[in-house]
């Protein structure tokens, strides 16, 4: 009898176990949770640079060719070699934001005049 008994009580403790594991809610599933997000983060700046599809912008090219003026606001460029056979033209650039250091990092221009 106390066989039986101490099987039946094995039971009962080991099915709450068993349902507490499988559990969603589990610290373990919201730290997996927490690491998938820092890792698309990780994805979406590297070297300071925003990896996001690039962005456009029209504007006027300083005279050194280090500067974007556009809509009142000057950009500095991370890459000015992009730039200099455009000084005091205006051009239309496609980039990306570094947000490291609050430039911006030119990959294609195209000449707007």
């Amino acid at each position: 009898m106390t066989r039986l008994m101490t099987a039946l009580l094995a039971l009962a403790l080991f099915v709450p176990a068993m349902a507490f594991a499988q559990n969603s809610d589990h610290p373990d599933s919201k730290a997996q949770a927490q690491q998938q997000l820092e890792n698309q983060a990780a994805e979406n700046n590297v070297d300071g640079f925003n990896t996001s599809p690039h962005h456009t912008m029209k504007g006027v090219v300083g005279k050194d060719g280090k500067t974007l003026d556009s809509h009142n606001t000057i950009w500095t460029v991370s890459n000015p070699n992009t730039l200099k056979n455009y000084e005091n033209k205006t051009v239309t650039v496609k980039f990306q934001f570094n947000t490291g250091n609050n430039t911006i990092k030119v990959n294609k221009v195209e000449s707007s005049q």
